[in-house]
């Protein structure tokens, strides 16, 4: 699948793009119902690509409710600057716990 324009220039490239494709296989002058056409199959693609992108985000939202996020702690704290692993009485003082992780 392509990715989809960011400007309406893009889009009418494609769109003719798709035009003369299409030209090329019919055999035929460039006409403005075969326009109108590649038109309807550019905007076909995009909303069948959206489709999918859609889908695909549902189905991340569903496992993420069901499962949570992947590296979420088991068990307890136990992160490198908690006073629990050290058995230490710690009563909220910043220098106070810097001095004791430095003797």
């Amino acid at each position: 699948m392509m990715s989809a324009p960011t400007s309406m220039t893009q889009k009418r490239k494609r769109i003719l793009k798709m035009f003369k494709n299409l030209c090329m296989n019919k055999k035929q002058k460039t006409d403005e119902k075969l326009l109108k056409i590649a038109e309807e199959k550019y905007l076909k693609q995009k909303r069948e690509k959206n489709k999918k992108r859609k889908k695909k985000f549902k189905e991340k939202r569903k496992k993420f409710k069901k499962d949570g996020w992947k590296n979420k702690k088991k068990g307890g704290d136990l992160t490198p600057a908690s006073p629990s692993i050290f058995n230490i009485n710690f009563n909220g003082n910043i220098e106070e716990m810097v001095a004791i992780h430095k003797k």
